[in-house]
């Protein structure tokens, strides 16, 4: 998928990433392939992810993307680990 995301607003690019999820959903995961952030995509997006995963597994699964925020279990290296 390739979409800049400086054109669309937050609730649609929530929306691409729960689309981008259900498409996915059976090639991803915690015992699978853990997705990670790319450019232009932030906590919130991962956010958004997990709760897509979650909703689909029936269970809360934080463990199925990387790049979330401290409050939903992410890393306190999380903002400079790509960089590095």
């Amino acid at each position: 998928m390739i979409i800049n995301p400086k054109n669309y607003s937050q609730d649609e690019l929530d929306r691409v990433m729960r689309a981008f999820v259900q498409s996915m959903y059976s090639n991803i995961g915690p015992l699978t392939d853990i997705p990670a952030p790319d450019v232009n995509t932030n906590p919130h997006l991962m956010g958004v992810f997990i709760d897509e995963y979650s909703k689909l597994s029936g269970q809360y699964t934080p463990g199925a993307v990387t790049g979330k925020s401290i409050g939903i279990g992410g890393s306190l290296g999380r903002n400079a680990a790509t960089a590095q």
